[in-house]
């Protein structure tokens, strides 16, 4: 959270020559700046000589390895002019940077800045780190953030920080599973370090303890740190009691972070003790998702009146709702606050507190950022929102209000605002149901010559091909003007109208054979040649040979598909003449008739080739015998026939019962038993019960899981009787909308398990305060709709990526207790080749969740291949131990996905380069 991130969730990883084309390469001052892109031999002698004559250099996912360092270090001992050196998301391992270190101790190296992120380096690595960092003075900076360099690693990179030749001034070590013992070597090192400014160590399981040993380090004279950031590091209230020490008496750190920490209200009074101290004098203070209740408001508006030296406050994610929005403003209404941006994003937010937020913006004239996306203001609440804008006094530059329940009736006080307030130059309105006539209102206002916006955030407004015209010629007539748009289904017409006019001017740019020279092969290197492709020609000839390849598999699927079928027919018709031959044929003393016995002894012969014919003789007699014994007539044998067929194709059946207790409001349900299980497979059943809830909602047909149970599992049984209980408490007017759905399964230990079928049954058929026994049919196992996950794809073709982000999901929120979070895991297979999964960080549990997190898969096929993703998203207890996770719901997309999951994939097949977003349902 200590940098702005932009709405573009992706921008971390967009190529080099997409942001100069956009006008933001200046944002990153690097003379070589290169990302996502696959290096080959020649490309990479080409770059060599670049990095020579380069100041700054960055090679961010370049799919770069150790034999690649030993080039990069040959450079670092060869350039003298090299001072930044970011190698972030590559595979160099321990080896590589062992070559590395070869250069950067190298008397002519001059490195001020190293960015190792995420580059599979372990403990090993930091010997050699340590050795750079004890003979390179020049060294001030280093990230070694998503590395498994463990306690032992970052000991021994402490003993190296600890030199006196060592000058670092700002370490990042986040996920690079630190552990408690760490904190007493980076307490040292902060004592006889006085060069260190920024520490780092977020994401890393500390705890109270080790933050206290923290302290007493920061509290040196020696020390002079002014950044320090402990996000989700397990830490509670008991810790901020010593960070406030530190912040009473060091006045030197200036911007501190514990976001993503359970501190609760008692932790923030603590750290206000501090912060209230004469000789605090921070800047920027970070309390994201901290469980910040309106009881901390009135802490941290003291300080908001008192602490001029305050210009940053992140609050998102935390309860504060309108009353701890009230007391806030209470500060900052004061002539001392100095606060000049404010984060309250996912605060609980209303209508109700905008008219003490607008007071704020009508007197406080040094607030410039204001961030209250996903807060349901309404369009009354910008309503009121705009009349303090509209005061002179009001000084605003950055608005966001994404995912704030607005339409196109405040589009018209906003449109005012743009054109008469040259202040604002930044505004977010993501994720609003503004539809085309909220947007041409806005377009008209971006004409106006007192307009000043420089950036215009429309992310996830479906608009008509017509308004997205018109937004890019307007934003081709206002240089300065930068607008964010999704891209929008309605306008996929565009695309193709783009795709023809490629391929047309292809085709007028190929010399065509004539009538007589044209062949099939002629033909075929034609088609490639006009295709428009990132690929070399050896790759489009691969693809040519793959899709040969792909036909050649599927005929010769196709092909024992067929036979099979014609074998499951001429088992359709033996068995049809047996049953003939059965309607008039008796069995007289074990005897079987004339017409059936041949009958079985053909259909035995076909499907026992290796058994002999007397063997088959023998067995149809002992079949005989057993016939006579219990069917003396053919119609015995026709009634055993179709009992057979029954069996067959029946799935089973489960008894069970319910129970509603009027007085109690309780649901009992009791799983009796299952009979008729087939016979195949495993022996080993188990009943999973779930209750669910209808929710009203734009998504159709939307349920939410209230609960969820298992029976025990039965073992080695056709016929598992339970008898297990389940109650739960039950309003009588949510009867009418909740179904029991109870699952029988087949339990496997090693692997999946199987489900054979599914009951249903509405509770609006239960009769209050009477038991009711029920014996259903298993019914094919259905999936049910729990919510929708909007995630987005982006095909990296050259290098062989792609990109998923994963942006929101909706669901029905059945919990509001803090402790549940949830997360999000995604899971990737091309060609039955699965991936190693990633998984997102914590959300709190609300009905709707912002992810805005971005996951790169590297593939080892082409991204064209059949490729599958899975969204899972789960529910998870903080405060249990262990594995405690719930399945939400799954979503499924790829090429091997449904119809639209299809056409999802095939769009940012059409789009490369570019994230295609895009809502799928969530099925559970």
């Amino acid at each position: 959270m200590g940098a702005r991130l932009l709405p573009s969730f992706c921008l971390r990883r967009l190529p080099c020559f997409w942001i100069r084309k956009r006008g933001l390469a200046s944002a990153f001052k690097m003379d070589l700046d290169i990302q996502c892109e696959e290096m080959s031999a020649s490309r990479w002698t080409e770059l060599k000589s670049s990095m020579n004559t380069s100041k700054t250099v960055r090679l961010d996912d370049c799919s770069l390895s150790a034999s690649h360092c030993k080039d990069i270090g040959s450079v670092l001992s060869s350039n003298q002019t090299l001072t930044e050196l970011t190698l972030n998301n590559n595979e160099l391992g321990d080896s590589g940077v062992e070559l590395l270190c070869k250069g950067l101790m190298t008397p002519s190296c001059n490195l001020q800045k190293l960015w190792l992120q995420n580059c599979n380096l372990t403990n090993a690595s930091c010997k050699h780190l340590r050795s750079v960092l004890s003979t390179k003075p020049t060294l001030t900076e280093l990230q070694l953030g998503d590395n498994k360099l463990g306690t032992s690693g970052v000991k021994v990179l402490c003993e190296g920080l600890m030199d006196p030749n060592c000058k670092l001034q700002k370490l990042q070590l986040e996920y690079c599973e630190l552990s408690p013992d760490n904190c007493e070597m980076l307490c040292a090192a902060l004592r006889t370090k006085p060069s260190l400014r920024v520490l780092n160590i977020s994401n890393n399981k500390l705890g109270d303890a080790a933050v206290k040993v923290l302290c007493q380090g920061l509290m040196d004279p020696n020390c002079n740190l002014q950044s320090l950031h402990l996000e989700n590091c397990r830490i509670t209230a008991a810790s901020c009691g010593d960070l406030s020490t530190v912040l009473a008496r060091k006045p030197s750190l200036t911007e501190l972070s514990v976001g993503e920490n359970k501190i609760g209200d008692p932790g923030v009074a603590l750290l206000c003790q501090g912060l209230l101290n004469p000789n605090c004098k921070i800047e920027k203070l970070w309390l994201w998702e901290c469980r910040v209740s309106p009881a901390g408001c009135k802490d941290l508006s003291q300080v908001l009146s008192t602490k001029e030296s305050l210009t940053e406050l992140s609050l998102i994610g935390n309860g504060l709702g309108d009353p701890g929005m009230e007391l806030l403003c209470q500060g900052l209404k004061d002539p001392k606050a100095k606060l000049q941006a404010l984060w309250i994003r996912e605060c609980g937010l209303t209508t109700a507190c905008c008219k003490s937020i607008s007071s704020v913006l009508a007197t406080n004239q040094t607030l410039r950022e204001l961030h209250m996306g996903g807060n349901k203001v309404g369009d009354a609440g910008v309503e009121i929102l705009c009349e303090g804008l509209m005061n002179p006094n009001c000084n605003l530059r950055s608005l966001w209000l994404g995912n704030c329940s607005l339409s196109a009736a405040c589009c018209g006080s906003l449109a005012t605002i743009l054109s008469s307030k040259p202040s604002l130059t930044e505004l977010d309105l993501s994720n609003n149901s503004l539809e085309d006539e909220g947007v041409k209102k806005l377009c008209e206002s971006l004409k106006h010559p007192n307009c000043k916006l420089q950036q215009l955030v429309l992310y996830d407004i479906y608009l008509s091909s017509e308004v997205d015209d018109e937004l890019k010629v307007l934003e081709e007539s206002k240089p300065g003007l930068k607008i964010i748009l999704t891209m929008s289904l309605k306008g996929i017409d565009s695309l193709l109208c783009i795709h023809e006019c490629i391929q047309s001017e292809a085709h007028q740019s190929i010399s065509v054979p004539k009538v007589g020279e044209m062949t099939q092969e002629n033909s075929i290197l034609l088609h490639l040649q006009s295709l428009q492709l990132p690929f070399p020609d050896t790759w489009k000839y691969g693809i040519l040979a793959l899709a040969i390849l792909l036909g050649l598999v599927a005929l010769t699927i196709l092909t024992c598909q067929m036979r099979q079928c014609q074998k499951l027919r001429k088992l359709g018709r033996k068995k049809k003449y047996l049953s003939e031959a059965c309607k008039d044929t008796k069995v007289e003393n074990g005897i079987l008739g004339d017409k059936l016995r041949p009958a079985l002894l053909e259909i035995a012969k076909q499907s026992l080739p290796d058994v002999k014919i007397q063997k088959l003789q023998e067995e149809l007699d002992k079949l005989g015998t057993c016939l006579s014994r219990s069917c003396t007539s053919s119609k015995n044998l026709e009634s055993v026939g179709s009992n057979a067929d029954f069996l067959e194709s029946s799935r089973g059946r489960l008894r069970f019962s319910l129970f509603y207790h009027r007085e109690r409001l309780e649901l009992l349900l009791t799983v009796i038993a299952v009979t008729g299980l087939p016979s195949r497979g495993s022996a080993d059943s188990a009943v999973r019960v779930r209750l669910l809830r209808q929710v009203p909602s734009h998504i159709s047909g939307l349920q939410c899981m209230v609960r969820e149970w298992q029976t025990q599992v039965v073992k080695n049984c056709r016929k598992p009787a339970f008898g297990d209980q389940f109650v739960c408490s039950l309003q009588e007017a949510e009867l009418e909308k909740s179904t029991v759905k109870l699952e029988v399964k087949r339990y496997n230990k090693y692997s999946r398990h199987t489900m054979l079928g599914e009951v249903r049954v509405t509770l609006s058929k239960l009769k209050a305060s009477q038991r009711m026994e029920f014996c259903e049919e298993l019914q094919k196992t259905t999936k049910d709709l729990v919510g929708e996950v909007l995630v987005s794809l982006k095909c990296l073709p050259i290098s062989q990526k792609i990109e998923i982000g994963l942006l929101k999901v909706k669901t029905a929120s059945v919990c509001s207790s803090p402790e549940k979070n949830v997360c999000a895991r995604i899971d990737i297979s091309c060609n039955l080749h699965k991936q190693k999964h990633q998984k997102s960080s914590p959300r709190a549990r609300t009905s709707v969740i912002i992810f805005n997190e971005t996951f790169l898969f590297h593939l080892a096929e082409p991204v064209a291949g059949a490729c599958t993703v899975l969204v899972s998203v789960y529910e998870m207890n903080s405060r249990a131990r262990g594995s405690s996770r719930q399945l939400i719901g799954q979503a499924v997309l790829g090429k091997r996905s449904p119809s639209e999951a299809n056409d999802h994939w095939a769009l940012m097949m059409q789009s490369v380069q570019q994230p295609v977003a895009k809502w799928h349902p969530l099925l559970l």
